[in-house]
């Protein structure tokens, strides 16, 4: 099975036609506001998790990386 970082990369790939890796900007590659709420939910119901309202920050979704440190936590 995937780990974390890799489910949620598959998610975000899912919105973008071009490369992503785990340390990119989203914000800077397309993502927007609306964009990210959609994955927000895609990556709650992949993983069975709500994330808090602290995770919901846009210097905690920035990334893949970043957003995989919000989901670990709960998990």
């Amino acid at each position: 099975m995937p780990n974390v970082s890799e489910r949620i990369l598959g998610l975000v790939k899912k919105r973008v036609n071009h490369v992503i890796e785990f340390d990119t900007d989203l914000y800077g590659n397309g993502f927007d506001s609306l964009m990210m709420m959609e994955l927000v939910v895609d990556i709650e119901g992949e993983f069975g998790v709500e994330l808090p309202p602290e995770a919901l920050a846009r210097d905690r979704l920035r990334s893949i990386a970043k957003i995989t440190q919000s989901v670990e936590a709960l998990l």
